[in-house]
């Protein structure tokens, strides 16, 4: 989708990022209560919980992000060179010269990198505090 609204569609990348999450994020709630963590727990409290968790992860994929892009620049392009050295020139022509060129563009590559570190981190973090089962168990037990 990122890829779509930025390339296709000349959305701004940082705004593409918060259209995306914004609307990400009640998926991800729901799939990460009902199947990930089978949480059966204050569904409001833990999306209080999971709300602080998603703008972290949210502010510290945007500020990865930001840096590559605008301080580090150098790191993305030697990744769009090494793409374009390790990929054979026949899928190259099959890609379209064009289209091979957008997809190793460096700002795209940081929006990779960004998803990454927003993925583990959420993850992570959601785990330990939004759906944390064993912190709930110790307490039921405690209440007994």
């Amino acid at each position: 989708m990122i890829y779509i609204q930025v390339e296709l569609l000349l959305i701004d990348m940082y705004i593409a990022l918060v259209i995306n999450y914004t609307i990400g994020f009640f998926s991800n709630f729901y799939l990460n209560r009902k199947f990930t963590f089978k949480s059966n727990g204050s569904a409001k409290k833990e999306m209080k919980v999971s709300v602080m968790v998603y703008i972290f992860s949210f502010l510290m994929q945007f500020t990865f992000v930001y840096i590559l892009k605008e301080q580090q620049y150098w790191i993305l392009e030697g990744l769009s060179n090494f793409a374009h050295q390790l990929v054979p020139d026949f899928m190259v022509q099959m890609l379209t010269v064009e289209r091979f060129n957008r997809m190793t563009d460096p700002k795209l590559i940081a929006i990779c990198f960004g998803i990454v570190i927003f993925a583990v981190l959420n993850f992570s973090l959601n785990k330990m505090f939004s759906f944390n089962q064993d912190k709930k168990h110790k307490v039921k037990l405690e209440e007994k």
